[in-house]
């Protein structure tokens, strides 16, 4: 199966070899739950559940994507590295002033800066 290609309820359950209808009833509380969506098809003998993607709710929860917290401290930790790793000079001075400038706006607008971009990436 290919990344970004929808799955069945009957392809989940044989790769894990459970059962179609409990993988059914789990994925409809996982969508349910905002964690995925999914679309359910009936068919003559039961229904089908076709799970179409992973939210973005839905990969935080799983570590994939972090939280737009996460993600302000992340970006932090990063331009204190890249502050120490920068030579003397423009680099160095541009990176400080970066930072300064994020500090002084408040973690407020830098958790909102990085949930921003967050959102753009994964489509919301």
């Amino acid at each position: 199966m290919e990344e970004g290609e929808p799955l069945s309820s009957r392809d989940v359950a044989a790769a894990l070899g459970l059962d179609v209808a409990v993988v059914g009833r789990v994925g409809r509380r996982l969508a349910d739950d905002g964690l995925l969506t999914s679309i359910s098809m009936g068919l003559a003998s039961s229904t089908i559940a076709v799970f179409t993607e992973v939210t973005a709710k839905g990969r935080r929860e799983v570590g994939q994507w972090p939280s737009p917290d996460v993600a302000a401290d992340r970006l932090m930790a990063a331009l204190d590295q890249a502050i120490e790793r920068a030579p003397e000079g423009e680099q160095r001075t541009w990176l400080q002033k970066a930072r300064s400038g994020l500090v002084g706006a408040g973690r407020d607008v830098v958790v909102d800066l990085t949930a921003a971009i967050i959102s753009r990436q994964v489509g919301a």
